[in-house]
C-alpha cells in the first residue's frame, strides 16, 4: 500500500511538472517566431543562432520524457492492455506488519508461527481480515482460541496459489485449513460467489480498494469478516444453490441444525434447488407432514464418517441418519452415483468434496427418498406399474410387456421377490446378445426376465441372514416347464455388493415394496445360467472349476452343444482331499466319469433301487434310492467305489448338478 501511494504522487507530480514546462516551451517558440519576424537596423531578419536553438531542442526532449514517464506509471489503463501489477519488494508478512489495519491479523500470525510461513518464498494467496474484521465478528481477544484453533483458522484465510480479483469465480477453492480427520489430509472448502457483488462462504467481503495488493509471495485480499473453518451447515447456508435444502433444514429450527453443527463427521448428499422443484408434484409425497420431510432430510446424512467420493465403492452401503437406520447404496464402477429406496437409476453427483470441518458434501441432482417413504407412496402399485413409474426401469416395463408378462406382475396374489436390472443393465445385455428390444425373440426374453423373480417376498435382511443358498427361480427348461432354474445367492459383505447372484450380478437390497412383491436392484442382467455358471460361482466347486480343461469348460458352458443336456456329478472341494488328480488324456477321462449326457436327469426321474447312467467316459455310475451313505441318494462309480450324493437339482439351462463327497474314477481295466 506505502508503494502504492508513491506511485500515485510520483504520477501527479509529473503532471504538474508537464503543464509547468509545456507553458514554458510554449513562451519561448513564441519568442523566438517573433525575434525571427522582426528586422534589424539594416532591414535584415534575426537569425537563430545555436544556443536559442539548443535551448528549444532541450525544452522539447525533457517534455516528451516527463509525458511517457506519466503515461507509463499511469494505472488508469484508459482502455489499453491490462498493465503488469506493480514490483513488489514485501513479503505477505511485510506488507501486513506495514498497515496499521492489520495488526490483529500480524498479532494471530506471530503466536501461531505462520508469520514465519507468509515471509517465506512462495505463491500463496490470503484473504486478511482487517482490524475492524475480527472486531465486527465479536473477536475481541486470540485468548479465546487454542493455539491449534487459531492455526487452522488462519489457515482457512491463505490459498496455496496466487488469484488475483480477475481471476475469481463463482464455485469452491481449497484453503489451507484441514477438515476432520486424525490425519487432518483434507483441505477445506472456500465458496467464492460473484453474483451481486464478491462474497466469501457468504459471509465476507473485499474491503474497498483493498483487492490484489501484491507481496513477493503472493497477494493480499482484505476482507470485511473472517472466515471461521465452515461447518457443513454453514457451507449449506452460504451456496444459494442449496436454498431450498437450507429452508427445509431450519424450519425445524434447531432439531436438525443443532445436530449437524456439531463435531460429526458428517457426510452430506445435497440437493439442488431444482431436485426439490422436481420431486413437488410426486403424487402421494406431502413434503409439509413433519414426519416425511424429516425422514427424507436425515436420509441425505451419513453420521461418524467424512466419506470423500474417492472414498466410495459400488454397491457401499451407508447407514442414514434415519429412525431405523435405512440404508443407502452407491452405484456404478467409480462409486459416483446413487441409489436411493426408489431403486430407480442412479442419483448423479453434480459436485464432490466440498469439505467443512465437521464433513463433507457432495451436491447431488435428486432427492433421494428412503425405502420406508417410497414404501408407503407405492404401497397400492403393483410390480409392473412399479417398473413403469420408476425413473431408468421404463425399457424393464416395455420388457416385461413384449415377454407377456404385464398379467402375472400385476397378479395382486403374485407374491414375488423380483431382481431388476434398469434400462443401462438390460441394454448392455441385449447388446451383448446382438439384438435388442424391437428384435429380441419374446420367449427368451420372457426366461431370461423369469430368471430374475423368485417366489414369496424376502427383504435384504431376509436374503443376508440366510447365508449362501440355492434357490429356484420362475424361468424353466424350455421343454420342460416342471424343471425351474436355480439362483445361487452369495452373501459377500468384502465384495463390491452385499450380495451377489450366479457368481455376477451384484444385489442392491433396496426392499422397495409393491403391492405384490419386492424389488431389489441388480447391477446386470442375470443370465440364464449353465453348467459352469454353477462350477465357477459355487466356491463349494473350486477345486472341480480349477481342474477342468478348456474343452470340457466350453462343452459344458454351451447351452446349444449337440450333446446337451448334461446330468454331472459334481465332487465338492472336501472329495478331493487326498485324491492325487491325473493329467493329460487320463485326467480328461476321470472327469468326463462325471458327466451324462443327452440327459437332464433330476432326483425326481430317480427310481428306487439302482438307476445306471452311461457317462461321456465310457462307463456307467450307479445312483441308488434310498441312500445308504448320502442325504439323497448313493453313486457308485466305474471302480466300485461308492459315495453319497448330498445336494441335488442345481438347474441350468443346459443340463443339472448334483453335488457328490466322492471323486468318481472309471474302470482302469477296460
Amino acid at each position: 500500500m506505502l508503494l502504492n501511494m508513491i506511485s500515485v504522487r510520483y504520477i501527479e507530480l509529473n503532471h504538474y511538472l508537464i503543464v509547468l514546462f509545456s507553458v514554458i516551451y510554449v513562451f519561448e517558440l513564441y519568442l523566438i517566431v517573433y525575434l525571427s519576424c522582426k528586422a534589424d537596423s539594416t532591414g535584415n531578419h534575426l537569425i537563430l543562432n545555436d544556443e536559442i536553438m539548443k535551448a528549444l531542442y532541450s525544452g522539447l526532449i525533457l517534455i516528451l520524457f516527463l509525458g511517457l514517464t506519466a503515461c507509463n506509471n499511469d494505472d488508469d489503463n484508459n482502455g489499453g492492455d491490462t498493465p503488469d501489477p506493480p514490483v513488489a519488494e514485501l513479503t505477505i508478512y511485510e506488507t501486513a506488519v506495514a498497515s496499521a489495519d492489520l495488526t490483529t491479523l500480524v498479532a494471530a500470525l506471530d503466536r501461531t508461527g505462520l508469520n514465519t510461513t507468509l515471509d517465506e518464498q512462495g505463491t500463496y494467496t490470503v484473504f486478511a481480515p482487517t482490524n475492524d474484521a475480527f472486531t465486527a465478528a465479536g473477536i475481541t481477544s486470540l485468548d479465546d482460541f487454542t493455539d491449534e484453533e487459531l492455526t487452522n483458522y488462519l489457515l482457512n484465510h491463505v490459498l496455496n496459489s496466487v488469484v488475483r480479483s480477475g481471476e475469481l469465480s463463482t464455485g469452491y477453492v481449497n484453503t489451507l485449513g484441514k477438515g476432520p480427520g486424525d490425519s487432518g489430509f483434507y483441505q477445506l472448502s472456500l465458496f467464492v460467489d460473484l453474483e451481486g457483488g464478491v462474497t466469501f462462504n457468504g459471509m465476507a467481503s473485499p474491503v474497498e480498494g483493498g483487492l490484489d495488493i501484491e507481496a513477493t509471495n503472493g497477494v493480499i485480499h482484505l476482507i470485511d469478516m473472517p472466515l471461521p473453518p465452515p461447518n457443513v451447515v454453514e457451507h449449506v447456508v452460504a451456496n444459494p444453490d442449496f436454498q431450498s435444502l437450507e429452508d427445509f433444514v431450519v424450519s425445524f429450527e434447531d432439531e436438525l441444525t443443532g445436530v449437524l453443527v456439531g463435531d460429526g463427521p458428517f457426510t452430506i448428499f445435497a440437493p439442488t434447488n431444482q431436485a426439490f422443484a422436481n420431486i413437488a408434484n410426486t403424487p402421494g409425497l406431502d413434503l409439509t407432514d413433519e414426519n416425511t420431510l424429516r425422514t427424507i432430510l436425515l436420509y441425505h446424512v451419513v453420521a461418524g464418517d467424512n466419506i470423500r467420493q474417492e472414498e466410495l465403492t459400488p454397491g457401499m452401503p451407508l447407514t442414514t441418519l434415519t429412525p431405523d437406520g435405512e440404508l443407502l447404496y452407491t452405484d456404478s464402477e467409480d462409486g459416483t452415483t446413487l441409489v436411493d429406496g426408489t431403486g430407480g437409476s442412479g442419483v448423479n453427483f453434480i459436485e464432490t468434496n466440498i469439505q467443512g470441518a465437521n464433513g463433507v458434501i457432495h451436491k447431488i441432482d435428486k432427492v433421494l427418498l428412503p425405502p420406508s417413504i417410497v414404501n408407503s407412496l407405492v404401497s397400492e402399485v403393483t410390480l409392473y406399474d412399479f417398473a413403469k413409474a420408476t425413473a431408468g426401469y421404463d425399457q424393464l416395463a416395455a420388457a416385461i410387456e413384449k415377454a407377456g408378462l404385464v398379467d402375472m406382475l400385476s397378479d395382486p396374489e403374485a407374491n414375488l421377490t423380483v431382481f431388476a436390472p434398469n434400462n443401462d443393465a438390460l441394454a448392455a445385455y441385449l447388446t451383448a446378445k446382438g439384438t435388442d428390444l424391437e428384435t429380441v425373440d419374446a420367449a427368451f426374453l420372457k426366461n431370461v426376465l423369469m430368471n430374475h423373480m423368485i417366489e414369496g417376498q424376502f427383504t435384504g435382511e431376509q436374503i443376508v441372514g440366510a447365508g449362501n443358498q440355492y434357490t429356484s427361480t420362475l424361468a424353466t427348461l424350455p421343454d420342460n416347464v416342471e424343471a425351474n432354474l436355480s439362483m445361487y445367492i452369495q452373501i459377500t459383505p468384502d465384495g463390491d455388493f452385499p450380495v451377489t447372484i450366479n457368481g455376477a450380478a451384484g444385489v442392491l437390497p433396496t426392499n422397495s415394496q409393491a403391492s405384490n412383491g419386492i424389488v431389489h436392484v441388480v447391477s446386470q442382467v442375470i443370465d440364464l445360467p449353465t453348467i459352469v455358471t454353477f462350477a465357477t460361482s459355487d466356491e463349494n466347486f473350486s477345486t472341480l472349476a480349477g481342474a477342468l480343461p478348456e474343452d470340457i469348460v466350453a462343452t459344458l458352458n454351451d447351452p446349444e452343444n449337440e450333446d446337451a443336456p448334461f446330468t454331472v456329478f459334481a465332487p465338492v472341494n472336501s472329495a478331493f482331499e487326498g485324491v492325487n488328480l491325473p493329467s493329460g488324456d487320463i485326467l480328461v477321462a476321470v472327469l468326463l466319469h462325471h458327466v451324462v449326457a443327452g440327459v437332464n436327469v433330476r432326483s425326481g426321474d430317480l427310481a428306487q433301487g439302482d438307476n445306471p447312467l452311461t457317462t461321456m467316459e465310457g462307463d456307467q455310475v450307479t445312483v441308488t434310492v434310498p441312500p445308504t451313505i448320502g442325504v439323497v441318494a448313493d453313486i457308485t462309480d466305474g471302480t466300485d467305489n461308492t459315495g453319497g450324493i448330498n445336494v441335488v437339482d442345481v438347474q441350468a439351462i443346459n443340463g443339472v448338478i448334483h453335488a457328490i463327497d466322492i471323486v468318481l474314477l472309471p474302470n482302469a481295466t477296460n
